[in-house]
């Protein structure tokens, strides 16, 4: 599940939502094992609220902006948002994709060797790139994965 976000500075300040955004999904999916990763994503500013007014040939650039990408067991039941919306944030859109353990196991074990997006330069906190939701659910497969 990729969580994108239609405000760029929703983005910026995704630590500032992050622990609310896991909370939810962890009550939610207690018997679903979950890894998360904080990362960046390239696309177009036309995405953006911020970019709206801006004439065509701006939006139809390409802009950095961060995004949470969540690995699960099974299907999750989405998470509540609309404790988060209070903070008046900006939208968000998810994209689903099946990933079984193995999957994610290969994943993250790729992100660990490799160079870590620079997190720094696009968001106003900084925090844990990756962790686990459920750690009970995980399999001894993916106990390695801290």
């Amino acid at each position: 599940m990729n969580l994108y976000f239609r405000s760029h500075a929703f983005g910026k300040d995704i630590y500032k939502y992050l622990t609310k955004l896991n909370s939810s999904l962890r009550t939610k999916n207690p018997d679903i094992g979950i890894v998360y990763r904080v990362c960046l994503n390239n696309a177009r500013k036309a995405g953006f609220t911020e970019y709206q007014d801006d004439e065509f040939e701006d939006r139809i650039k390409w802009t950095t902006a961060p995004m949470v990408t969540y690995f699960c067991q099974r299907i999750p039941t989405k998470p509540d948002l609309s404790r988060i919306r209070s903070f008046d944030v900006g939208e968000y859109k998810y994209t689903m994709y099946h990933q079984n353990e193995e999957t994610i196991t290969k994943y993250i074990n790729t992100v660990k060797r490799q160079k870590p997006h620079n997190l720094d330069k696009y968001l106003n906190e900084t925090g844990q790139r990756y962790g686990k939701l459920n750690k009970k659910c995980f399999t001894k497969y993916m106990d390695g994965l801290n």
